[in-house]
């Protein structure tokens, strides 16, 4: 099965992105594929991992900070 959920703005709660279908897709237009626990940019580098995590996540490094900073 694969992995599918949202990702939201650790402070604001905003919603972020969706991960579907082997794919992240921000509502930025921002893309990355997700093979096995893997994120990978267009250019196939790894970028993060998934893992299953129900609630807030706070700090400077999380992936959803930096993967869809808002400008």
């Amino acid at each position: 099965m694969d992995p599918f959920g949202h990702i939201y703005h650790p402070e604001t709660g905003e919603y972020l992105a969706s991960v579907k279908d082997g794919k992240i897709t921000g509502v930025d237009g921002s893309a990355y594929t997700v093979e096995g626990d893997e994120i990978k940019d267009a250019a196939g580098t790894v970028v993060g991992y998934l893992s299953q995590f129900h609630g807030p996540t706070k700090g400077n490094g999380d992936l959803a900070n930096r993967l869809f900073r808002r400008r």
